[in-house]
Formats: structure tokens, C-alpha cells, sequence
């Protein structure tokens, strides 16, 4: 069975996760520790704009820089937690970057269990995701939960694709599509027929 996720699909399902971690995640963050510590860095212009401007400047970058290597080290987890479900281990990975859809990726060049694959595609999203929500709420680092809240997003495709694959039992198999967001499913007692 050839279970796809088409880049509508996550555009549409990006726009909804944004708004609903956005809104509660702010929403508890103004709640627990308004604005006042967080947002120092658009203080008052008046006193100096060229210092605030320098400053705003500084953490914008700082800021996309992190999205930048937070995408990277993304697909190091997946590849990090999908190893110890591959036969051939670093063999059975391959990295690479589609210009078009401006993306890196990691590819299963082999089949994985179901087990090995949900634990592989769902750890980015926690790890750069619902870790970095929870500890901005709890420290009041506003910074931490905005990373927090568009790392989640930007796993909206895995997040997909696990949901997709939820009916899967440990009777499967996972087969990666190298071209596409998909996967195959390959029943273990019956490896070379693919059910449909």
C-alpha cells in the first residue's frame, strides 16, 4: 500500500498546526509570563534607535540562523533514531537536498520496521519542537518557544505521514520513496508483494 503526502496537504495542515500552537502556546506564555522580560529588545526607541536597531538586527539573524541549522540537525535526529532499526545501519541511509522544494531530507535506502519508523519520523518534532515549547513556558524564554513553535510546524510532513500510517501493525514493513514524500507498506510474511 502506497501511503503519500502531497505538498498541498502540508501546506494546508502547516497553516492549521501554526495557528493552534501559536495561539495556545502564546496564549500560556502570556499567561505565565507576559511580555514585559522577553520583549526588552523592542523596548523603548526612542532612547537610542540606532542601539535598538543594531540589537533587533542582531537576534533576527541570530534567529534565522538557528532555523537554518535547527532544519539540519532535524534530519540528523530522524537518521540518529532510524539506525538502530536499519539491518545495514549508516548503509541504509542517504542525505540529500531537493532545490526544488528547497529541503534537506534523509532517505531509508532499506525497509524499516513500523516501530523503528514512527520513533525515527516523530523525535524531530519533540526534540526541536515540544522540548523547546515547554522549557520557553517554563524559564519565560520567548525566543525558546517561537523556535519551539516553527520547528513543529516545519514537521508538519512527518507528523502527516505518521498519522497516515497509524493503522500499520507490527505485520508491516516501511519502504521510503527516494523521489517523493511516501512511503510502502510490505507485509513481513509476504516480502515481495505490497498490499494494497
Amino acid at each position: 500500500m502506497i501511503i503519500k503526502v502531497s505538498m498541498d496537504e502540508i501546506q494546508k495542515w502547516s497553516a492549521r498546526l501554526a495557528f493552534l500552537v501559536m495561539f495556545f502556546g502564546l496564549f500560556a506564555y502570556l499567561l505565565l509570563w507576559e511580555l514585559s522580560d522577553s520583549t526588552a529588545i523592542l523596548g523603548d526607541i526612542h532612547e537610542s534607535f540606532f542601539n535598538w536597531l543594531g540589537a533587533f538586527l542582531l537576534v533576527t539573524a541570530l534567529f534565522v540562523l538557528s532555523l537554518v541549522i535547527g532544519s539540519l540537525v532535524h534530519e540528523l535526529i530522524h537518521a540518529a533514531f532510524f539506525l538502530p532499526f536499519l539491518p545495514s545501519t549508516f548503509k541504509g541511509l542517504k542525505f540529500g537536498y531537493l532545490k526544488e522544494k528547497m529541503a534537506l531530507y534523509v532517505h531509508l535506502k532499506e525497509p524499516i520496521s513500523v516501530t523503528g519508523f514512527r520513533i525515527g519520523v516523530i523525535m524531530p518534532a519533540i526534540i526541536l519542537g515540544i522540548f523547546p515549547i515547554i522549557f520557553g513556558l517554563l524559564y519565560g524564554f520567548l525566543s525558546a518557544l517561537l523556535f519551539g513553535i516553527l520547528l513543529t510546524v516545519a514537521a508538519a510532513g512527518d507528523l502527516l505521514l505518521l498519522a497516515k500510517t497509524r493503522h500499520l501493525h507490527s505485520g508491516y514493513m516501511i519502504k521510503d520513496q527516494p523521489d517523493d514524500i511516501a512511503v510502502i507498506a510490505v507485509e513481513k510474511s509476504k516480502p515481495g508483494q505490497i498490499v494494497s
